[in-house]
């Protein structure tokens, strides 16, 4: 879906759809979501991270994860497996910071 406008609109319905069916509150299931390989190390879809970087307008208890420098594979189009490691810390970050602010955890 690399560059349509209108990608948080199909995320919304699969987040929406997957809450209803298992009965689930949004306050209580946040949304993480990370960037693509970005355009400082030659991201070939970096230009995705802008519609990205939206999805909390159209998910409230959404938050984007930034990949800023992280190293990527020879395709860049992947992390490679430094890139990985540190991005799970950025989600690990990410989701106790949303704990800290009064989100509950399952």
């Amino acid at each position: 879906n690399s560059g349509q406008k209108n990608w948080p609109d199909k995320v919304k319905k699969v987040y929406t759809d997957m809450l209803n069916d298992l009965s689930l509150k949004a306050e209580d299931c946040p949304l993480l979501a990370g960037e693509v390989v970005g355009k400082g190390v030659g991201g070939v879809c970096a230009g995705m991270n802008e519609i990205i970087q939206t999805l909390p307008a159209t998910i409230p208890t959404s938050t984007v994860i930034s990949s800023d420098g992280l190293p990527c594979a020879n395709d860049h189009l992947h992390f490679n497996a430094a890139g990985y490691r540190e991005f799970g810390v950025r989600y690990a970050t990410a989701y106790l910071n949303m704990m800290s602010k009064n989100y509950k955890h399952m």
